[in-house]
């Protein structure tokens, strides 16, 4: 299962460039930076990064060239532009574009929680079908139930997203930080997640979900991933 760990931020803009970064660091492994189109390029084929996040005025390459010499071999990776330009002729080109998504300046806190939330949901929906949680259940994301080979578990939509979670994060620990951030019902506690897991361990027999003190949890999986 892909997970998207590296991401890439082109942007011409010194201090648009800056807190970007700052901001995706912890919630992405690799955070690279280039400060033209250019140099984005080169970046992209040396590190193969799984999101992009550019800005589409720039000089020599520009945002949408960029997208274009990166589409004609790479068709997977998650791009988003940024565009200081709302007027409906600059909008409807970006739309047009090989893009996941975009948004227009000026940059708040709000705009990337939600971006980066659109990121890790977009990838739960697509790279998960069919995962191991141990030798003798499994996950199908397609019914989104779990599975063995006589029994089906039937889990909540609650209990499907801390599983999903969980299992994309498998022998790390996922912090309690973590679950709030990527569950955005905006309702979800500390207590809400431990009781969450308490029906995970129910439901599911010989599930190894650790806890981990004060920080969060980790599930132990020692069967390859499918």
């Amino acid at each position: 299962m892909k997970h998207r760990s590296r991401i890439l931020v082109i942007d011409d803009e010194a201090t648009c460039n800056f807190k970007l970064c700052t901001y995706l660091k912890g919630k992405f492994k690799e955070v690279y930076s280039a400060s033209s189109g250019e140099e984005g390029w080169q970046m992209y084929l040396n590190y193969l990064p799984d999101v992009i996040i550019s800005d589409i005025n720039m000089p020599n390459i520009n945002g949408t060239e960029l997208v274009s010499k990166i589409r004609k071999i790479d068709k997977e990776c998650f791009i988003i532009l940024m565009t200081a330009y709302s007027d409906e002729q600059s909008i409807e080109t970006i739309a047009n574009l090989q893009i996941n998504s975009y948004f227009i300046k000026p940059m708040t806190s709000e705009k990337l929680s939600k971006l980066v939330n659109n990121i890790y949901t977009n990838e739960r929906k697509l790279s998960m079908s069919c995962v191991a949680i141990n030798d003798t259940y499994w996950y199908d994301a397609l019914s989104k139930t779990v599975k063995s080979e006589n029994m089906e578990i039937k889990l909540n939509n609650r209990e499907i997203t801390v599983l999903e979670i969980l299992l994309e994060n498998q022998n790390r620990v996922v912090t309690y930080e973590m679950f709030n951030f990527l569950i955005s019902d905006n309702v979800t506690t500390d207590n809400a997640i431990r009781i969450l897991i308490g029906r995970l361990r129910k439901k599911i027999p010989s599930i190894n979900i650790e806890s981990v003190y004060k920080v969060g949890y980790i599930l132990k999986n020692e069967s390859p991933k499918t």
